[in-house]
């Protein structure tokens, strides 16, 4: 993939700081209605976090490490050279070209070392080892799978190499740590690289933009069903950017926006994100408190900086497990629709593709329910017997399958992580004035949506979910 044209701090739709501000509400109904509690059980878990953020929390360089360096307006100080180093020591990778990729919390770079291309992570202070080896686990399970479905998926996911000295001896784990400028210890990773081009300096209009739809469906399918039966406990876990929180998100933050606009002006945006947020209490928390909405871990960050796309718009892999987490398994299909939805006139003919993309026909099967038969080859006389209404994303053992209550979510819950997208921002600004001129700029293609979804019925777009996913008479 190439790297990304260098930047301002670009805390938008595709790369946001604060991303792994984590645990943002604990319990999201008990502060539904009680932002100011939500923004103070969030003040005192980043306060928490800042004593226990890490292994290394105990030294003295690690506890003068700033808010702002955990929430990701710092990052971590090491020079290419000594990270090259340490890789040769650590990974056994002889390093013929480094340079510097863009992120917000960690410090990036793309390595070639014996003629293959690398990504070297070093992590921001807060990670944990735990949720690395956690992302880890991950790729290796969705990199097997999908090895075991052959040349028929071209998805390609990131994996990380193991350590090993110079020597080429096996050292056991995939994670070192370095020590920065001033002491400070940080994480070290090396992923493979995946070569193509990133879904945002990509032109997928005109004829090209439905097949790229299709495109997205079929790999947030591919990653779900492949991660159906991956399990981790640091995978249980919330974060603001999960949109199962979104509404204590939204509503935490949801007076911050607009504070760079007028007062007419800012009243109306703030009103234009209420909209959305009633639309999601309306139609899908009544789901999550039902439990209808399958939970699994998902990638949940399909994103246009994430996505690696061919010359002709087509997706080739998906990058940075970073906000993966047990969530409700239709939300990672959400995540991608909302970056989807920028820039398109007409939405719903992007949800419309990227669901039919996944569906070519359907079957009365659900995974939870085959794993409660005691025989499996008692499958077809007990789906006789206990027919669910479920249809089928392109075969089971491939994807999987997507009930008609997820189609119901999927609009509004895309909406709100647009909503989530441009609240975040309003805080960064907040905690950033010197760049907030450049982030209200940067968040024009996120407004521009939410206003051309403000003029969509939210009922017709549940009936276009629901007929390109087969469901109309569900």
């Amino acid at each position: 993939m190439d790297p990304a044209p260098p930047r301002k701090r670009r805390i938008d739709a595709s790369s946001s700081i604060f991303r792994q501000v984590r645990g943002v509400v604990a319990d999201r109904k008990a502060f539904h209605d009680d932002p100011d509690a939500a923004k103070h059980k969030l003040a005192r878990w980043q306060s928490s976090q800042r004593k226990a953020s890490a292994p290394f929390a105990a030294s003295s360089a690690n506890a003068s490490i700033s808010w702002q360096d955990l929430e990701g307006l710092g990052r971590p100080r090491v020079s290419n050279g000594r990270v090259a180093a340490f890789v040769a020591e650590n990974f056994g990778l002889t390093v013929t070209a480094i340079s510097r990729l863009t992120g917000e919390r960690d410090l990036n770079f793309r390595a070639t070392a014996g003629g293959r291309s690398y990504v070297i992570k070093v992590a921001n202070a807060s990670e944990s080892r735990a949720q690395l080896e956690c992302e880890h686990a991950a790729m290796l399970h969705v990199a097997r799978h999908l090895a075991r479905l052959g040349g028929g998926t071209p998805l390609e996911t990131p994996t990380p190499l193991e350590l090993c000295g110079e020597d080429g001896k096996a050292k056991g784990g995939t994670i070192a740590c370095i020590e920065a400028e001033g002491g400070a210890q940080h994480l070290v990773r090396v992923l493979s690289f995946i070569e193509g081009r990133m879904w945002s300096s990509c032109e997928v209009a005109g004829g090209l933009a439905a097949d790229f739809a299709a495109s997205l469906g079929r790999t947030a399918a591919l990653l779900d069903g492949a991660m159906l039966s991956f399990a981790h406990p640091a995978a249980a876990r919330e974060h603001a950017w999960d949109l199962a929180a979104c509404q204590a998100t939204v509503r935490a933050y949801l007076p911050e926006v607009g504070t760079q606009l007028s007062g007419p002006e800012a009243e109306a945006a703030r009103a234009l994100v209420l909209h959305f947020v009633q639309l999601h209490e309306a139609e899908v928390a009544p789901l999550l408190r039902s439990g209808a909405l399958p939970r699994s871990c998902v990638h949940q960050d399909l994103n246009d900086n994430n996505v690696v796309c061919d010359a002709q718009g087509r997706v080739l892999g998906a990058i940075d497990f970073g906000d993966m987490n047990l969530t409700e398994t239709c939300n990672n299909l959400a995540v991608a629709l909302a970056y989807a939805f920028f820039g398109r006139p007409k939405p719903l003919e992007v949800l419309a593709e990227a669901v039919r993309a996944i569906l070519p026909r359907t079957l009365p099967y659900r995974p939870s329910h085959a794993a409660t038969i005691p025989f499996p080859a008692l499958l077809p006389l007990y789906l006789l017997h206990h027919p669910v209404p479920c249809y089928q994303v392109r075969g089971y053992s491939e994807m999987r399958a997507i009930s008609p209550a997820e189609l119901r979510a999927l609009y509004p819950l895309a909406c709100m992580r647009v909503c989530t997208t441009v609240v975040m921002a309003a805080h960064s600004a907040k905690l950033d004035p010197d760049n907030a001129e450049y982030l209200t700029i940067s968040q024009a293609p996120a407004w521009e949506a939410l206003r051309v979804l403000r003029t969509i019925d939210p009922q017709h777009a549940t009936a276009v979910a629901l007929e390109a996913g087969g469901a109309a008479k569900a």
